[in-house]
């Protein structure tokens, strides 16, 4: 009966911390994260892997069109080759000026 109820509070406090990461996510403003100085790294492929859900939605995001997937015969057996045309301005949009000055960090998140 203990174990039922300890294992009954793990499940409450775990929905608790994650309805406060879900909000924290909600709330977060990626341009005036960048703005301020701050950094956003993603490991894409860890994404991928620990929600799946979200890095489909990432990948969207960030690409251009399809992935091109072909097969190709190896000497292990098939694998395959995939291709796709990715984009930065959904998380980093900009310009470089034509004289080739170097922009500050608003200047390049908000393009002006």
């Amino acid at each position: 009966m203990e174990q039922k109820q300890k294992a009954r509070d793990n499940a409450a406090r775990r929905i608790v911390d994650l309805d406060a990461q879900a909000q924290q996510a909600e709330q977060f403003d990626l341009v005036a994260h960048l703005v301020a100085g701050g950094q956003v790294i993603v490991d894409l492929e860890h994404l991928l892997e620990s929600d799946p859900a979200e890095g489909r939605r990432v990948l969207r995001t960030l690409l251009v069109g399809a992935i091109t997937v072909t097969p190709v015969e190896t000497a292990d057996g098939v694998a395959f080759d995939y291709r796709g045309q990715g984009r930065l301005d959904p998380v980093l949009p900009g310009r470089i000026g034509g004289d080739g000055k170097n922009l500050s960090t608003t200047e390049l998140v908000t393009g002006r």
